[in-house]
């Protein structure tokens, strides 16, 4: 017999409707015909009873109210989104299992979707419905699903066999998203998405799509940020801050503002406290006010120590307005106006450098050798190979052509190197050749050292590096490589058919001068590769660092090579003096230079002592002793109340026997102490009068803070100040790569907040969730 179908009402149990087939012909209303046993009607099903571990769904706000399809028999104990869904026009098969109907959002009414058993039931576009139109509702009832008691439950037929909670999900999904820089649109990859259902089959149902994940990143990122801000309020010690602003590939200018401390671990940690777009003008108080509102919505106005910059002028105006906020929001803050800044010795080195370039005119006139990339301390010999011409014009000139460049200055070997670089890098041809010619001048040197029964190494032939000018790092990286090739580039220069090359031919004295610049540079590389380590203090070593440096070209400026060239001694002059006026500042304005020295057990006080003829040369006079007596006063004003500097023994260890006692008496940093406290200067005068040590000064730190407690806290606010601003350019390298191609349309608030919520996701990771303060 014809299958019967039934058009239920929207009730609990509602009553079977026939859908007839066809109505009685009238002409055959005569005719006799054998009688039909109709089957009686199935009775309609029951409703299952409600599943407990889904009970709190009849609660969720915005359910739907008119015919709310979780409650009838179809949708019952199924998917989360039917809860808040009105069902209509039900019709049913022979035995009273749903055929198709009609869904509507019973929130706002405006989402209608045709269900049907043929399409299976999906719930895709009805979840997205929610997500874009209904993220608060939706959020609550995901939040209320991810409880641990509860299963997700995403299709009609199937409820997924393991626990799985989708927020948990979505929150893992956003942190991948944001410290993979991924853009919001990979959640819509088809790829992507194969994978995921793939791993969990049950979120084909609940899957996002690029708005709603943004959403997402947003609210988590909010929640985040607080634990940030808790813990921040949490330490007990002071931070140091950094700042410099930036300007974006989408033409966005942004502050970045770092802070960096020392755990109660003695861990050194850095993070960043805000990203703030700078709107106006880039002037001093613009600045000022932006650092002044980030660590007041932070609650940390009372932690600031200190502030690193670059040298830009704008800083000063910086210092003067940050000081004048501080003091009126905090006036019991720490901060202490231009004491407080330390100026990035990381670009003091940089400005020392193209000083002497710039004089031995190995870098145009026209070069601004203020740009500084704090990130050249990592460039390598690989990347540097990278490196290619803006304007490329060298691959139009003929290799049989000999005109000079007029840009080039023929007096300066550097400038050939760079001509002869460009020339070779300009094509894929040239390179191959010099390559060849280069591989030819090894075979050649490992014959005859072979015939002349010497031990010869062959080289692996490299291409040529072109410097970036305003790098010195990457003109370091070109000339160590010319060195290494000169047999070839020579070669070059008088080939008899590549005329190119000839104008640039260097001479001995060329070589020579190369020869010692790549020397020099080779030795401040290995200045600024140290001021710019991230997990270790740098000031206390940052006086060391001025004094090698200067000590070192003066010594340089004494050689006759030197002497004999007008043009390098005038740049090494110059270096010297761009050292000396940098290191005159920063011992006029601030005194915490010498308290991290003295704070690091690797040089505590000894530094000036056992260099005091050459140091007394460099200092203003009675610097030194004003330093001393200010570094007491600190200490007294700040931390003689700190704790008592009774020396306890570890935990677990009080109750000894007299053999334990004694070998822990005997141990230095578990020294009992029976006699009254030691005052603070006894303190002091016992710490500078044992031997400096080579440990790190955190880890010295670690093992002996109970025997010296009030300077192991002065020391955990004071090693914790950067000697240079690298921490803010590693911040920007990350804005770089958060805002790449796939991302340029990104608006200044998202970037903001993708940024923090980035650096906050890190420092949770580094801190074990934040539990270390």
């Amino acid at each position: 017999m014809a299958n019967l179908h039934r058009e239920s009402s929207i009730s609990g149990n509602p009553p079977a409707k026939r859908r007839h087939t066809e109505k009685p012909d009238p002409d055959l209303e005569g005719l006799t015909i054998e009688p039909l046993t109709l089957t009686t009607p199935p009775p309609p099903l029951p409703i299952d009873p409600v599943n407990p571990v889904l009970a709190h769904r009849y609660t969720l706000e915005g359910r739907a109210t008119i015919a709310n399809a979780a409650e009838t028999r179809y949708f019952h104990n199924k998917a989360l989104v039917y809860h808040f869904l009105d069902i209509s026009h039900a019709v049913e098969d022979s035995v009273g299992k749903l055929v198709s109907c009609t869904l509507h959002c019973g929130i706002c009414g405006k989402g209608t979707w045709k269900w049907s058993k043929a399409n299976g039931g999906s719930t895709t576009n009805m979840n997205r419905h929610m997500e874009n139109k209904h993220a608060e509702i939706w959020s609550a009832a995901e939040r209320a699903e991810g409880r641990p008691e509860s299963n997700l439950e995403v299709s009609n037929n199937m409820t997924s066999p393991l626990s799985f909670h989708l927020d948990e999900f979505y929150q893992r999904l956003t942190r991948w998203i944001v410290t993979g820089n991924q853009p919001f649109t990979e959640v819509e990859n088809e790829e992507f998405q194969d994978m995921v259902f793939y791993l969990q089959p049950t979120l084909k149902e609940h899957f996002v799509k690029a708005n709603a994940i943004r959403n997402r990143v947003i609210s988590h990122a909010s929640a985040i940020r607080q634990q940030t801000k808790t813990y921040l309020n949490s330490m007990s010690s002071l931070l140091a801050i950094s700042c410099d602003a930036w300007t974006s590939s989408n033409r966005i200018a942004f502050l970045a503002i770092t802070a960096s401390w020392v755990t109660s671990q003695w861990s050194l940690k850095e993070t960043l406290l805000d990203f703030v777009e700078l709107k106006g003008a880039h002037d001093g108080q613009n600045m000022a006010n932006a650092v002044a509102t980030a660590v007041t919505e932070l609650g940390i106005t009372n932690k600031i120590l200190a502030l690193v910059s670059d040298n830009a002028s704008n800083n000063g105006t910086l210092i003067q307005y940050l000081s004048s906020s501080l003091r009126k929001s905090t006036p019991n803050s720490r901060w202490n106006g231009s004491g407080g800044h330390i100026q990035c010795l990381a670009h003091i080195i940089h400005l020392a450098v193209m000083s002497l370039l710039c004089r031995m005119k190995a870098v145009p006139a026209s070069a601004n050798t203020q740009d500084f990339n704090h990130n050249d301390h990592h460039l390598t010999v690989e990347e540097a190979e990278a490196i290619v011409a803006d304007n490329n014009h060298e691959a139009s000139e003929a290799d049989d052509q000999g005109h000079v460049d007029p840009l080039v200055d023929l007096q300066s070997g550097i400038e050939k190197i760079r001509k002869i670089s460009r020339i070779v890098c300009s094509s894929p041809q040239r390179m191959e050749f010099f390559k060849t010619t280069a591989e030819r001048i090894e075979e050649d040197n490992e014959q005859n050292a072979r015939a002349a029964n010497r031990p010869y190494h062959k080289k692996i032939v490299k291409n040529l590096i072109l410097d970036v000018v305003i790098r010195w790092n990457s003109t370091y990286h070109m000339l160590e490589q010319a060195l290494e090739f000169s047999e070839a580039i020579d070669e070059l220069t008088i080939h008899s058919k590549i005329k190119i090359y000839r104008p640039y031919a260097l001479t001995p004295n060329d070589w020579a001068a190369i020869r010692m610049v790549c020397k020099w540079l080779k030795f401040f590389r290995r200045a600024l590769v140290r001021i710019s380590g991230e997990k270790y203090p740098t000031l206390s070593f940052s006086l060391h660092i001025y004094f090698v440096l200067i000590l070192y070209v003066n010594s340089l400026e004494a050689e006759s090579e030197v002497r004999q060239n007008p043009s390098i001694l005038s740049g090494i002059q110059a270096c010297k003096l761009k050292l000396q006026d940098f290191l005159d500042k920063l011992t006029r304005d601030s005194q915490y230079y010498y308290y991290a020295m003295v704070l690091d057990p690797r040089y505590k006080n000894t530094l000036f002592k056992l260099n005091a003829a050459s140091i007394e040369r460099l200092l203003p006079s009675n610097w030194l002793s004003e330093c001393a007596e200010s570094f007491i006063n600190t200490s007294h004003a700040f931390y003689n109340d700190t704790i008592s500097s009774t020396v306890q023994p570890p935990p677990g260890i009080s109750d000894v026997d007299e053999f334990d006692h004694a070998m822990h008496a005997s141990m230095p940093q578990w020294a009992y102490r029976h006699q009254e406290s030691t005052s603070l200067a006894r303190e002091i005068q016992e710490y500078l009068a044992e031997p400096t040590t080579t440990m790190e000064p955190l880890e010295w730190w670690s093992r002996h803070h109970q025997r010296f407690p009030r300077l192991a806290a002065m020391a955990r606010d004071y090693l914790c100040i950067p000697g240079s601003s690298v921490a803010v350019e590693r911040v920007l390298s990350t804005g770089r790569d958060v805002i790449s191609l796939r991302r340029a349309s990104l608006s200044a608030e998202t970037i903001s907040i993708l940024m923090k919520y980035r650096a906050d996701i890190f420092l949770e990771k580094s801190t074990n969730s934040f539990h270390q303060v």
